[in-house]
Order: structure tokens, then C-alpha cells, then sequence
């Protein structure tokens, strides 16, 4: 019970305000004011913002294909329950390269290790460092996520061995931020595919159903009729010059004309509202500080109250020891045991519920801590300061509880009748 008391204050609270403390900047995870996920019908629209603004506005235009995972949720849905399918950015080796020569000018293309065949992707995680890591995809596992090139079909059964929601293989995968860290972590994350599945992946959609998640020749054999639906092409990324004039009034205009778009890329229906055909960065900026401190704020509570949880169980427990404690301090004292003797056997029984739980806890959160820096790939310098900070903490958490044990002994040790006696 200690254990798990300590453990819940020491890391699983204790550690998500850390990792919220030291996360990235929230401007960081931003490098554009506006991200669309544009189809062809957009192109007139790109076009006034161009004549509109002119050189007030840069716009970046690079080829994609929506992506969907098989399962984005980490319920374990039963029998015949639909799961929500997760909406990810595919691109191009190439197209990656130049996102990140975009943001870090010192970048060197590497290596990706990518087949012509789409069976190998490299993963983007657009997260940032306080949210837990966690697959792409829900279905199977995370190093063998199930793909699928389109829109999300409604109707997709994973049971249908024709289904195109293919098994890849995850060659490499990084946490951070490329275009930027919009709608939730478990959607607009990047795929990339070699070049050249990417141009036969840009033609799926057009021999895909997109309500069933099969070829479309065995839809029209199936149900008489396909649905081919496009969905979007472009990942267009939009920047206002700064330092101009009336930049926030100009970025207001272009939400609001982005916005009116909105509704005509619902391409089946509202799936999931979180997903949208643009992201403004203002807006998430705003919302992932206010998440944060909410965050921080929530977790602190919860360790207050664990550690009160905690000093209350003790207290009572040894409340409710006490008349078994008096009647051996009595039989201890009839056998001719001094005093001191008395109080150093009642010392050792009581510490055992400070060391015991404190050695299980201190190992448990060794192994804990080494696997969630790990897996949410940290770096060096970041994961030093976590545990430097960890340590802190811990070992703050554990004076308090020292100091609290030998207060309570001393408490109890009185009402027990103990004395010292040469």
C-alpha cells in the first residue's frame, strides 16, 4: 500500500509535472501560422491569399496523401464495435527532407531505409515532450502499424482479408514537431514513404472504395457501385511576415477566410472534429499553455492529496495497533526489558514501513524512469534534467515521510507507556 502511495507521488504525478515543466517552448512547436490539408478545389483560394498579401504571406505547397490508421484509440473494442480511425499526413522521403531543412538549417538528409513496395514508413510523432508516447496505431502494435491510403472508410472490417489497411514496418520514428503539433496527438502525425510508393500512392484513392477500405473492382462486385472519394493532396503551410503592420488583424482575416473552407473538405461527413481542414497556430499555442498549467496544476493537487492519503493510513494504522502495543509493552516490562530495549524493538517495527516501501519504490522507479525517457526519446540534456529533478523531488517526498514516521513514533511511543529506563 505504502509502495503504491509513494510511487503514484514520487513518479506518476510527480513525473508528468516534470516532463510539463521542461517540455519545449509552445511557440517551438509552431514554425507556420497556418497548416491546410488543401485538395485541387483549394487552389483558387491559395491564389487570393497569394494576390491578397503578396509578399506579406509565404506559402508552402507539398504533395500528400491522407493516411488512416486501423485503430487510434487504446480502448479494446468488442465484437462488432467500430473503432475510430486515426487521420495522419503522408508524404515523400524528399518532402520530408525539406520540411526539415525548413526548420533546422543545419539538417543532413540520412538513410531512411524505405522500400518502393510502401511496406516500410518512417514515423513523426508531432507531440511534445509531456505527452506519453504511444503507437501510431492502436490495432496490433507499435512497431507494425496498419495503413491505409485515403480517407477513413466508415464501413472498414478487419475481418475483409481484401481490406488495403496494409501491416507496415516502422524502419525509424521521432517525437517532435515538422509542420506543427495540431489537432490531438493521436492525429496529423507524419508518415513518410519512399518516393517512389509515394507516386503510386497519390493514384490509390482512384481504384480504392472509400466507405468499405477495398479495392474498388470488388466494392462494384460486392454492392453494384464504388465510392471514390479523393480526399486531400496538398500539406499547404502558410507564414505572415512579422514584424509588418496589423499582423495579428491580417492572420484574423486569413482564419476567417480559411474557416469558410471548412465544411467543404468534410469529405465523410464530420468523422472526427478534431480533424480540420486548417490548424491556426495562435490558437494552439494558446491551448497548449493553458493544457499545461491545468495539467501542472491537477498533478500537484493529486500529489498533495496522495501524500495527506498516505500520512492518514499510517496514523491510523497505528491507532489501530495501539492496545496490542500497550499489552506487550507491558509483558516486555514484567520480563525485565529496559525501556530503551522497549523503544528500539517498537523503532525497528514501525521504520519497516518507511524502508521496505521505500526500497521497492526507489527500484521501481528506476526501471520506470529509464524506460519512459526511452520511449518519449528524449534528449541527453532533457533527460538529465528529469532526473536531476526527479531526485529532487523524491528525495524531498521522502524527508517529508522520515520526518512524519519519527513523529508518529514519538506519539505512539508515549501513549504506549515506553520510558527509558537504566
Amino acid at each position: 500500500m505504502f509502495f503504491i502511495l509513494n510511487f503514484l507521488v514520487c513518479f506518476y504525478f510527480g513525473f508528468q509535472v516534470i516532463s510539463t515543466a521542461t517540455a519545449e517552448p509552445a511557440a517551438s512547436l509552431y514554425p507556420y501560422d497556418f497548416m491546410c490539408i488543401a485538395d485541387d478545389n483549394d487552389e483558387k483560394l491559395l491564389k487570393n491569399l497569394k494576390e491578397t498579401y503578396k509578399s506579406d504571406i509565404h506559402i508552402e505547397e507539398y504533395p500528400m496523401v491522407r493516411v488512416a490508421t486501423a485503430d487510434k484509440t487504446e480502448r479494446d473494442e468488442r465484437g462488432a464495435e467500430q473503432r475510430i480511425q486515426g487521420q495522419e499526413i503522408g508524404i515523400s522521403e524528399t518532402t520530408y527532407h525539406r520540411l526539415k531543412k525548413a526548420i533546422h538549417k543545419d539538417y543532413k538528409a540520412k538513410k531512411m531505409d524505405l522500400d518502393a513496395e510502401g511496406k516500410k514508413v518512417y514515423l513523426v510523432h508531432q507531440q511534445d515532450r509531456s505527452v506519453k508516447a504511444q503507437p501510431m496505431d492502436w490495432f496490433y502494435g507499435k512497431s507494425r502499424p496498419n495503413l491505409h491510403i485515403g480517407v477513413p472508410a466508415a464501413e472498414y472490417d478487419w475481418r475483409d482479408k481484401k481490406n488495403t489497411y496494409i501491416e507496415r514496418v516502422v524502419t525509424g520514428e521521432e517525437i517532435g514537431s515538422l509542420t506543427g503539433c495540431y489537432s490531438t496527438e493521436k492525429s496529423e502525425n507524419i508518415v513518410v514513404f519512399s518516393d517512389k510508393y509515394f507516386e503510386k500512392a497519390e493514384k490509390e484513392w482512384k481504384k480504392t472504395d472509400a466507405i468499405w477500405g477495398i479495392p474498388a473492382e470488388d466494392a462494384k462486385n460486392y454492392y453494384g457501385e464504388a465510392t471514390i472519394i479523393q480526399g486531400p493532396i496538398k500539406l499547404v503551410l502558410i507564414s505572415v511576415k512579422s514584424g509588418i503592420n496589423n499582423r495579428n488583424k491580417m492572420l484574423e482575416r486569413i482564419d476567417q477566410l480559411l474557416e469558410k473552407k471548412e465544411e467543404a473538405h468534410q469529405y465523410i461527413g464530420n468523422y472526427d472534429s478534431t480533424v480540420r481542414f486548417h490548424y491556426d497556430s495562435e490558437s494552439a499555442k494558446a491551448d497548449i499553455i493553458s493544457e499545461r498549467a491545468v495539467k501542472i496544476l491537477i498533478n500537484s493537487y493529486l500529489m498533495i492529496m496522495v501524500i495527506i492519503v498516505d500520512m492518514i493510513i499510517f496514523y491510523t494504522m497505528c491507532q489501530m495497533e495501539l492496545k496490542e502495543i500497550i499489552l506487550r509493552e507491558r509483558f516486555l516490562k514484567n520480563l525485565g526489558m529496559s525501556g530503551k530495549e522497549r523503544r528500539k524493538v517498537y523503532r525497528k517495527e514501525i521504520c519497516f514501513y518507511y524502508v521496505s516501501p521505500t526500497c521497492i519504490m526507489l527500484a521501481a522507479m528506476v526501471l520506470f524512469l529509464r524506460a519512459v525517457l526511452r520511449a518519449r526519446m528524449f534528449p541527453e540534456t532533457i533527460a538529465e534534467m528529469c532526473i536531476r529533478m526527479e531526485g529532487v523531488l523524491t528525495a524531498g517526498v521522502l524527508l517529508l515521510r522520515m520526518l512524519y514516521v519519527v513523529a508518529v513514533y514519538q506519539v505512539f511511543s508515549r501513549k504506549a507507556g515506553m520510558r527509558d529506563e537504566r
